[in-house]
């Protein structure tokens, strides 16, 4: 839900079919329905928290479609067929932004996947991949594997540092980072929104998809649509 109470400087009744709390709540409930059986669970987010005198609308949508609540943050622990935890993963809807005023397009990507790094490292120590939404951009940063050298019986051999998934603290390096990405489109045709009045850059609308084999996150790809 947009949730962009009327005396919010950035309403604008042209970018809302309806601004009425329970209607959205309806709307996103229509949309939702026919995917509900794909939902783990749900975060809160900053915007239905706006509308929290209409009660916890977040909430209540995860009631409707028989889903988990996730509150703001969540810790999921993801099990196979067998019940065996195959690894773990924290999801947060986020609060800081993400951005980099680098004058080179590679900088500036780069710079933003080590702010995602930074704003996650530390919210969760045994989870390999670490999740935050809310700047609506699509940010993936691999985990960094770095070579050293050990003896074995007096000759040298060459290691690279890892952690199992399942350990009980997995270095920083190790993780999976991603910002999940958007929906949500903030230009249209004869209509001025608040991210044109605010001069916002366009942002690719997708997510990221995580592939599994051997119970072990393989790759995480970014899903353009």
């Amino acid at each position: 839900m947009e949730a962009i109470m009327i005396d919010d400087p950035r309403y604008d009744m042209e970018t809302v079919k309806t601004p009425i709390p329970m209607e959205q709540l309806d709307a996103s409930e229509k949309n939702m329905k026919p995917i509900k059986h794909k939902l783990v669970g749900m975060n809160e987010g900053n915007h239905p928290l706006k509308l929290w005198k209409f009660g916890k609308m977040t909430e209540m949508l995860c009631n409707r479609l028989n889903i988990e609540y996730g509150t703001w943050a969540t810790k999921i622990l993801w099990k196979d067929s067998k019940g065996r935890t195959m690894f773990k993963s924290f999801h947060t809807h986020g609060r800081k932004s993400i951005n980099s005023s680098a004058d080179d397009q590679e900088r500036r990507e780069s710079n933003m996947r080590l702010i995602l790094k930074r704003h996650l490292k530390e919210k969760m120590g045994d989870c390999v991949l670490m999740a935050k939404g809310h700047t609506h951009r699509i940010i993936i940063t691999e985990p960094k594997k770095r070579l050293y050298i050990t003896d074995q019986g007096g000759k040298l051999k060459e290691r690279y540092t890892s952690s199992n998934h399942t350990d009980d603290y997995i270095h920083p390096d190790h993780r999976w980072y991603v910002n999940t990405g958007s929906f949500l489109n903030l230009y249209g045709e004869n209509v001025s929104g608040y991210a044109e009045i605010a001069e916002y850059d366009p942002m690719e609308h997708g997510f990221a998809v995580a592939q599994i084999r051997d119970r072990v996150i393989q790759r995480i790809d970014p899903v353009v649509v």
